[in-house]
């Protein structure tokens, strides 16, 4: 039996992209193929996730080739018609979800212009949520179906986006160097929050010269250790701002900055916004369903993993 999504009551148009309606979970498995083998043609009458597992492949949609080796997850659309040579030097092994939608949810693009093919990495959030929903429809029971629909809906998302193709960086561990200077920094602060730091004090922390401190924190975090420790105070402002009905000038006074004036300049120059109107429009977005994730006060491709230690330190609580 198909599972459905239920209807959903009327409420304010979530920030984003909306639920997708009427999403149904048809069936999910595995298959496997002798080399040299081929499926299709077939004409889709529903969506379909197929990822293959081993032997790399071609796919048809509509007569275009499609490269499909092993990893490779594509999607195909209700209306398309679909075939596959499978790998001629091996057994293929290819997992599916069938499933329908109706409609996407406000936001979303089109289903025309969804991709076709994606090729994650073996940890992502792609192939993770893929995983789950094969287990769990094979042994599918009462407590687990509420679970099916919202992790299909996970994974699409993840899938359309491109956003859960790549593992996560917060696996990979700081260097002990930055590790120091952060506990330094953290405790310290939480002790008082005014406290002021010097370059040489972190690097004594660090049990490194000053030179080969700034080295350290450029190549894992891109930014200096001073600049860190300011945006350390910017971070613990936001979820201020965010969580409390504290005054401008008392979340100053909290995080350590000089002066209202001070802290609203550097807020902004992290964020684009003073911190009233930073507030105010995370409070809007509360008030029409969700808000829009905060975007970490330190860019680059350590991004995630800085905010590994600011997300969880005492001081973002």
């Amino acid at each position: 039996m198909a599972l459905r999504s239920p209807r959903r009551g009327r409420r304010s148009a979530p920030v984003g992209w909306g639920p997708l309606v009427g999403l149904t979970l048809h069936s999910a498995g595995t298959m496997s193929y002798p080399p040299g083998a081929t499926f299709g043609p077939r004409l889709l009458t529903d969506f379909e996730l197929v990822w293959i597992i081993s032997g790399d492949s071609r796919a048809y949609q509509d007569g275009r080739e499609i490269a499909a080796p092993a990893g490779t997850v594509l999607l195909q659309r209700p209306g398309t018609r679909d075939a596959y040579d499978w790998a001629t030097d091996c057994t293929t092994l290819h997992a599916f979800i069938h499933f329908g939608c109706r409609r996407p949810g406000p936001g979303w693009p089109p289903p025309a212009a969804w991709a076709i093919r994606r090729s994650p990495s073996p940890d992502s959030l792609i192939l993770t949520l893929f995983r789950f929903i094969l287990g769990l429809h094979d042994t599918a029971t009462d407590q687990a179906t509420p679970v099916l629909l919202p992790a299909l809906e996970l994974l699409l998302r993840a899938f359309v986006s491109g956003q859960g193709e790549t593992p996560t960086a917060l696996a990979e561990p700081l260097p002990d160097a930055v590790t120091r200077v952060f506990k330094l920094v953290r405790d310290k602060l939480e002790q008082d929050p005014s406290r002021r730091f010097r370059l040489a004090d972190l690097a004594r922390a660090a049990h490194v010269s000053p030179q080969h401190l700034c080295r350290v924190f450029d190549r894992a975090l891109d930014r200096g250790p001073m600049a860190c420790v300011r945006l350390l105070r910017i971070e613990r402002a936001a979820t201020l701002l965010e969580r409390t009905g504290e005054p401008v000038r008392a979340v100053a006074d909290r995080c350590g900055f000089a002066s209202p004036y001070h802290f609203s300049r550097v807020f902004r120059e992290s964020y684009g916004l003073p911190p009233r109107e930073y507030r105010q429009r995370f409070l809007q977005g509360i008030q029409r369903g969700i808000a829009r994730p905060r975007r970490p006060a330190v860019f680059g491709d350590a991004a995630l993993r800085w905010l590994r230690f600011v997300r969880t330190s005492p001081l973002a609580r």
